[in-house]
């Protein structure tokens, strides 16, 4: 995830959701594993599984920081078609 996602989310608001998200999944084994799982294999529908549970796990336990991340999505611009 680390090497893909940072292309796949360009600059700006991209980078500071995805540097909310690998720091928050960083804290905790599930967390870790689903990066490491999604950064060897982000192909993988089984590696993007774990990570959206373990996204999910974080969300569902932290108000702050589901609301944190809910305003920096709500911040994104559809880009241009």
């Amino acid at each position: 995830m680390a090497s893909g996602a940072v292309t796949a989310v360009g600059s700006g608001t991209g980078q500071t959701i995805y540097a909310m998200v690998t720091d928050r999944l960083s804290r905790t084994e599930e967390g870790r594993a689903a990066l490491r799982g999604l950064d060897t294999d982000p192909g993988s529908p089984e590696a993007r599984r774990r990570l959206r549970a373990a996204l999910s796990d974080e969300i569902d336990a932290d108000e702050e920081f589901a609301h944190s991340l809910s305003s920096a999505l709500g911040a994104m611009t559809p880009a241009p078609q």
